[in-house]
């Protein structure tokens, strides 16, 4: 079995290997309290607060090539966003 080279990144090698093209993605992130199993999962008392991110990307004919949900815990995680050129803020999406 041959495994992937880590140094790419997903998006990457789905261009090198499969000659897909991704051209878009959303992401919504959310937190809440975690529940007794994901506190379980994450060694984290239970009802401590949670971030889920959750992502669809397409390709360039629209379909989707990535489904993603990740659960991190809020303690262990720091977001950094950034814009370039033209960017519409908006808190109501």
């Amino acid at each position: 079995m041959t495994y992937p080279d880590f140094g790419i990144s997903l998006y990457g090698t789905l261009n090198t290997r499969y000659d897909v093209d991704v051209s878009d993605a959303e992401e919504t992130l959310e937190t809440f309290e975690a529940s007794d199993e994901h506190a379980a999962l994450l060694d984290i008392p239970a009802g401590s607060p949670v971030v889920r991110i959750r992502r669809d990307a397409s390709d360039t004919q629209g379909r989707i090539v990535e489904h993603a949900v990740d659960l991190f815990a809020a303690s262990r995680i720091r977001f950094t966003l950034k814009a370039t050129g033209y960017v519409r803020l908006s808190a109501a999406g």
